[in-house]
């Protein structure tokens, strides 16, 4: 290698994927092909895990500092029912880009039907108090995970609230 080349996110993730897909196969023919066929595909294997394993390592460092980072802001909006799982939002003390839009709606999966909710401010963690609040008034206690919000298509100044269980 002429480089230390940097992976994306997908790159990464398309590697890892590659791997698992590999381990499988691995599993499904061990005892039915010639051990040395079997030796070389482990063989592939370990090779791919230590070369991802500064990767790893580095995802793992990325995920832990994203969990500290939620947890405190949870902690500093105190009381929440949902779980935020939006981790590409690295800051939730930063503005969010829809700061004109003013209510939230989410179509929880209870008999409550749509639940709107004004939107506070202009920051991440405005968006996750609204979507708590909105969770909460729809009744659906099971569907608590945050996952993302778009704009409405329909309706000028609205986010529409993504979960998941």
């Amino acid at each position: 290698m002429n480089c230390s080349p940097t992976l994306s996110a997908e790159d990464f993730s398309n590697v890892h994927n590659g791997k698992c897909e590999l381990h499988s196969i691995l599993q499904q023919i061990e005892g039915t092909v010639h051990p040395r066929v079997t030796e070389r595909l482990q063989k592939a294997i370990d090779l791919i895990n230590a070369g991802l394993k500064s990767a790893y390592e580095q995802d793992d460092a990325a995920y832990q500092s994203a969990e500290k980072h939620i947890n405190e802001v949870e902690q500093e909006l105190g009381g929440l029912k949902t779980i935020w799982s939006m981790y590409e939002v690295k800051d939730l003390r930063a503005p969010h880009p829809w700061p004109e839009h003013t209510i939230l709606t989410y179509q929880g999966m209870s008999e409550v039907g749509e639940v709107k909710v004004r939107i506070e401010g202009p920051l991440w963690s405005d968006l996750w108090k609204a979507a708590d609040q909105a969770i909460i008034r729809s009744q659906d206690g099971h569907h608590i995970f945050i996952e993302d919000f778009t704009q409405s298509k329909t309706r000028d100044f609205e986010l529409v609230l993504s979960t998941g269980s």
